[in-house]
Parts: C-alpha cells; sequence; structure tokens
C-alpha cells in the first residue's frame, strides 16, 4: 500500500516524464536526491550524487556532532538533500515537489476508554504478527532479546502464532541481570537462546575488523552513526554458519517511543513551545555538544513552529523526534544488517501500529503506561513471561563508555 516505500515512474519513448518516490513512514529505505543542470539525480547513497568538487555542509557537520545525526533534508554534503520520512518526491516535466505525505500525531485522541483501547490494540497486534508469520515462510526468525518489553513481545507473538523457528540472542557482559532474564524468557518460550559475550577479546577483535570502516560509512549514508552496541553482536553474526540469507532479524525498533515512553512524565496538555524545545534540547543532545549554539536551537524553534499549525503542542515532542532520531539514528541501525545481506522487519512501525498510537491520549502515553499495561495483562501473562519487568542498564552503558 501507499505507506510502503516506493519509487513510480512514467516513461513515453524511453524519456522518464514523471517521477514518485517515497522512502515510507519512518525512512525505512533512504532516498537522496540532488538538483541542477536541469536534471533529478535520485539515489540510495549520496556517494551516488557528490562530484569530485563536492563541498561538506559546516551546519550540518555541527548538527551531526551535536545529535550524532543530521536533521531536516541536508546531508553532510552541500547540495545534497534527503526525503524525510513520511515525505514524498514528485517529479513533472521541469518541476520537483517535496511534500509531506504523512506527519505523525496528526490524528485527533481517540474517543475510547481503556478497556476499549486494549482490546482494539489486541486485535491489531494479532493482524500485525499474523501478517509477519506469513512473509517469513520459511525463513528463521532472529530477535535481539532483551529484558525489556517492546523485544519481549515480538517474541511472545511469535510464540501464540504458532511460529516455531526462532533464535534469540543477547548480548553484554557475563553477570549482567538483562541477559539472564533475556535466557528466562526465551527458555520460558521454548526457543533457542545464544549469548554474545562481549568481552575485550570480541570488542578488540570488531573494531580492528577490515569490514569496519568501510561498514559505517556505507550505512551512515553521510547523515548518521547509529548506536555502536550492536557492532560486536554483528561480528558474531559474520562468523556464524547461519544461512543469513535464509533468516529475518526483527528487532524492537521502537515500542517504547511509539507508546509513549519518550514524553517527559511533567508534559500537560497545556506544555509551552518554550519547554518543549528545552526538553529537545536535553534529552537528544550528546553529551558534550555546545547548548549555547543558537543556529541550531533555531532550527529546532522553526521545526516545531511548523509541527504546531497541525498538531497539539505536546504532541511535537514525539514528532520531531519520529523524524529525526527515530527515522535516521534508530532505524538507521537496520543498514548494519544490510551490509550482511541480512533482511529485517519492524513490527512496531507497522502502518496500523503507528495509527493507533497517534490516536491514543496523555493519559495512556506517559511512561508507555497503555502499552505496559497491555502487554503485562493479554499477551506476558497468556505465555508465562509476565516476569522481571524491570530493566538494569547502567552495567551496559557504563562498558559500553570503557569500551569504546
Amino acid at each position: 500500500n501507499d505507506t510502503c516505500p516506493y519509487i513510480k515512474f512514467q516513461e513515453v519513448d524511453n524519456n522518464i516524464i514523471e517521477i514518485e518516490a517515497f522512502g515510507g513512514l519512518v525512512r525505512e529505505v533512504p532516498i537522496f536526491y540532488k538538483i541542477g543542470n536541469r536534471k533529478l539525480l535520485l539515489a540510495d547513497s549520496p556517494d551516488k550524487l557528490i562530484s569530485s568538487d563536492y563541498e561538506l555542509d559546516e551546519f550540518s557537520i555541527k548538527e551531526f556532532l551535536t545529535f550524532g545525526y543530521v536533521t531536516s533534508d541536508r546531508t553532510l554534503f552541500k547540495h545534497v538533500y534527503q526525503l524525510e520520512a513520511g515525505e514524498k518526491l514528485v517529479y513533472h516535466g521541469k518541476n520537483v515537489i517535496i511534500k509531506t505525505e504523512f506527519l505523525y500525531n496528526k490524528k485527533t485522541n481517540s474517543e475510547k476508554n481503556r478497556y476499549e483501547l486494549k482490546n482494539e490494540l489486541m486485535e491489531i497486534s494479532e493482524n500485525i504478527f499474523s501478517d509477519l508469520i506469513k512473509t517469513l515462510g520459511g525463513k528463521t526468525a532472529l530477535i535481539p532479546l532483551s529484558a525489556g518489553y517492546d523485544s519481549r513481545f515480538i517474541a511472545s507473538m511469535l510464540k501464540i502464532g504458532g511460529f516455531r523457528d526462532v533464535i534469540c540472542y543477547s548480548w553484554g557482559e557475563p553477570g549482567n541481570k538483562d541477559i539472564e532474564v533475556s535466557r528466562k524468557i526465551a527458555s520460558k518460550l521454548g526457543f533457542k537462546w545464544i549469548c554474545v559475550d562481549y568481552c575485550d577479546q570480541r570488542w578488540n577483535k570488531t573494531i580492528h575488523s577490515k569490514w569496519l570502516r568501510g561498514m559505517l560509512i556505507d550505512a551512515s549514508k553521510w547523515t548518521s552513526i547509529s548506536g555502536a552496541a550492536s557492532l560486536p553482536f554483528q561480528d558474531y553474526l559474520r562468523d556464524s554458519d547461519l544461512d543469513l540469507k535464509n533468516c529475518v532479524i526483527i528487532p524492537g525498533h521502537t515500542g517504547d517511543f511509539i507508546s509513549g515512553g519518550h514524553i517527559p512524565a511533567s508534559v500537560t496538555e497545556k506544555t509551552s513551545k518554550k519547554e518543549i524545545i528545552k526538553f529537545i534540547k536535553n534529552k537528544h543532545y550528546l553529551v558534550g555538544a555546545k547548548f549555547s549554539d543558537e543556529d541550531i536551537l533555531t532550527e529546532i524553534n522553526n521545526k516545531i513552529d511548523y509541527y504546531l499549525k497541525y498538531i497539539e503542542g505536546y504532541r511535537s515532542i514525539e514528532t520531531w523526534e519520529w523524524r529525526e532520531r527515530q527515522s535516521k539514528f534508530i532505524v538507521n541501525t537496520n543498514r548494519y544488517y544490510e551490509s550482511i545481506s541480512l533482511a529485517w522487519s519492524m513490527p512496531l512501525w507497522d502502518y496500523r501500529f503507528i495509527d493507533y498510537w497517534q490516536k491514543v491520549p496523555l493519559s495512556g502515553k506517559i511512561n508507555s503506561d497503555l502499552y505496559k499495561e497491555f502487554l503485562e495483562d493479554k499477551i506476558f501473562s497468556q505465555v508465562g513471561v509476565d516476569f522481571e519487568l524491570k530493566r538494569d542498564r547502567k552495567t551496559d552503558i557504563n562498558v559500553l563508555k570503557k569500551k569504546l
């Protein structure tokens, strides 16, 4: 359907006279373009669009060092642009038009009560995972399984749907509580479980691998370097005897965000624009980034002004993160798997899931309240994995900092 990424064109006498391009609701397929010399150039990587006399964009570099990704439609190169999440490019003859086809959180709040909302979510979840199981066919599902809600949700739904060809993975240093809970979940569900030991030897091997530099450049698309925590896991997969072309990895991107978990507890329906910008700055600036860069704050302010034309105030917090961090930083981790020819699926970014959560009132989204209640009552208890639902991530963060 039209919510999926696509490129369509109309050709007459071997000449393309019309093009439509759409990268998806969360930029699942990055699409880049360049306009000049009466030409429109489209590509899946900026590398194919830059010339020998390329120029780096200083403001984009500053953003990259501030967030870990470039915002808006920019890349690190001048005159080379990207389609943002939900944007469509239309070319008719000489004109190129970029328009927003989808904007997250534009829907009004549902009037259903909590009981009805949970029943609706159950029906949507069953349909999504039923479709996922059909598309998996005879392939093996690989699940990065933590102690949290999202990956546990995916594993539980595959179990409920009767799908058995599943391998669950956990990674980190031995003794990490997250790993032990992951093992218990997989055991209860009857799935194979493998722990990838993030010892010094594994990190050193990954960091000094010949493939790492080229893969990072290709995966970044000159827009974003995504989290490094999964790189030793990818190194493990490269060395494994799995037939990766017959596997699909299913990460938990990004149930905690879409269900409201990134909305600050202090937010109300009357939260001001000034407070919204302050929250974005505090949450999304990297450690060491300069809070005094007025041009970056101006860019955030302009984006929020645009969103507020269509969206209730507090909802723009999520809209900014959906289009910037989620689509460019989180979803971009899938480029790592693509580099080893491993297919991926994101059921928690299915258009039906997106449509549902953008209509849930604030009261059900703070701290992912409705999501957690739904999972604990209707999913986890059904398959016996409703245990140890609090995560300890301190070890993960400290180990990552030390290794890097």
